[in-house]
């Protein structure tokens, strides 16, 4: 899995599926970090791209004037609003897990809501933690695999969790002009084998 799943993001069916090509907007940070020596420095100027591509949609998209902060949580980043107490974006490297270590008395705990599921943003194999900001309600189709979109959610979990060290990003995507709590869309972005950034926009309703 680790090896092909450039192919396996390039070859996924679009469209009716519930996927859509992402990417463009972050061409340019992104490209130039893969056409730099990759220094600390480097890596920030990707990330600050990320960011700024995030504010500026969410921004756009919102009815309010959002309050927006950023916080570390042993190694992974997060943008959230905290006037809606909603996650716009959990990013960084992926980390090594030790097995069995989640957290499930914590993820239990989380509220349910119909109709979903409690989904990771980063998956706790790929150096996620059981904690609010970053769990969202997720359709079970996208969660696990039932469809075509769960499978490839599912691949992308397996590469980044078995190559530690690999930049990724979730972007939750908020209806526009709503304050729901439920992203309608979830963009999930990684830099790959070789130094190849895809991402996919995955369809949560």
């Amino acid at each position: 899995m680790s090896s092909n799943i450039v192919s396996r993001i390039d070859n996924a069916p679009k469209g009716a599926s519930g996927m859509r090509a992402g990417a463009r907007q972050y061409a340019q940070a992104v490209n130039r970090y893969l056409n730099s020596g990759r220094t600390d420095a480097d890596y920030q100027n990707l990330c600050n791209g990320v960011i700024d591509c995030t504010i500026d949609d969410y921004c756009a998209a919102c009815r309010h004037t959002p309050s927006i902060v950023s916080f570390n949580d042993r190694g992974i980043e997060f943008l959230f609003d905290t006037v809606t107490d909603r996650t716009l974006l959990v990013f960084g490297q992926t980390q090594a897990t030790a097995p069995n270590s989640r957290d499930n008395n914590y993820h239990k705990q989380f509220p349910r809501r119909d109709g979903h599921e409690k989904g990771h943003a980063f998956a706790h194999a790929q150096g996620g933690f059981e904690g609010g900001p970053n769990y969202f309600f997720q359709r079970a189709a996208l969660n696990r695999r039932l469809s075509a979109k769960g499978h490839l959610w599912r691949d992308i979990e397996t590469h980044l969790a078995a190559n530690p060290g690999s930049f990724a990003f979730v972007r939750l995507i908020y209806p526009r002009n709503a304050s729901a709590d439920i992203p309608s869309e979830v963009e999930y972005g990684l830099v790959a084998d070789q130094g190849q950034f895809r991402s996919v926009i995955f369809c949560n309703r």
